[in-house]
């Protein structure tokens, strides 16, 4: 009898560790997703910044306002890309 109690524990313990492990996993995605939302806000907003730079400070130069917007751009594909792969596997 002892076997099969030990047995059972055994299964138990295990059948916890994976719950444990799943309910991590659900939250690290949860997590994940809500950064994700943030970071396109953020980039998002920071082309707006960048599209009212002139009208905001006209002293800077047009090359370095379009170089801070094509790096916005590229950032925010970037992002766009990443986070799309993070909710794919979220889902």
């Amino acid at each position: 009898m002892t076997d099969s109690s030990d047995q059972f524990r055994r299964e138990r313990e295990f059948v916890g560790k994976v719950s444990r492990y799943l309910a991590a996993l659900r939250g690290y995605s949860a997590a994940m997703l809500e950064i994700s939302e943030a970071r396109v806000k953020l980039a998002e907003r920071l082309r707006v910044v960048l599209a009212n730079a002139k009208n905001e400070v006209p002293s800077f130069d047009d090359n370095v306002v379009e170089r801070m917007i094509f790096e916005a751009g590229c950032l925010h594909d970037d992002i766009l890309e990443t986070d799309r792969a993070c909710l794919h596997a979220a889902a």
